[in-house]
């Protein structure tokens, strides 16, 4: 019995340790113009962000392809680098382009931009040849608040649902 408890001590003790490991330093706000990167879960969305995009970057594909938000407005991304090489997020909205930094295999980096208008908006790798072998996408905004004459398709391929996320 004794060491029984003992044991459930010197474990207790030890996942203590380790959950006390680690950087607490507090990472800075992202913004339109800039984009943070790092290995930890990205912070919960800042005041007035509509929605948050989460999108794995790999070779040589954006997953979802093509999500979409209910609302406009300020939208943030999270992109994760699932894949072996560097990889870096663009989007083009409306107030131009908001881009990450090169994320590393393994990293994620999160920003925010301006989707205040319903529409369309291209999405893609702008390292090297990446959008070319076919990490570009779209997202869209408040879509089926406007009469757009391309609509989501029925089928967007892996990890989409067709509509755009709604």
């Amino acid at each position: 019995m004794a060491s029984a408890t003992r044991l459930a001590l010197c474990s207790a003790t030890a996942a203590l340790a380790l959950a006390g490991c680690g950087d607490d330093e507090a990472e800075s706000g992202s913004s339109e113009e800039t984009a943070t990167t790092s290995t930890r879960a990205a912070k919960p969305p800042a005041k007035g962000v509509v929605a948050t995009i989460e999108v794995e970057l790999t070779e040589f594909e954006l997953n979802p392809l093509n999500p979409g938000v209910q609302d406009a407005g300020k939208v943030a991304f999270e992109a994760t680098n699932g894949g072996k090489v560097a990889h870096a997020l663009e989007v083009e909205g409306p107030k131009g382009e908001v881009k990450t930094k090169e994320i590393a295999p393994g990293d994620t980096a999160t920003f925010t931009a301006d989707l205040g208008k319903p529409g369309k908006y291209k999405w893609y790798c702008p390292i090297g040849d990446h959008e070319q072998e076919g990490m570009t996408g779209h997202v869209f905004i408040a879509y089926d608040k406007i009469d757009q004459p391309d609509q989501p398709r029925e089928d967007d391929g892996p990890g989409s649902d067709g509509h755009g996320g709604y």
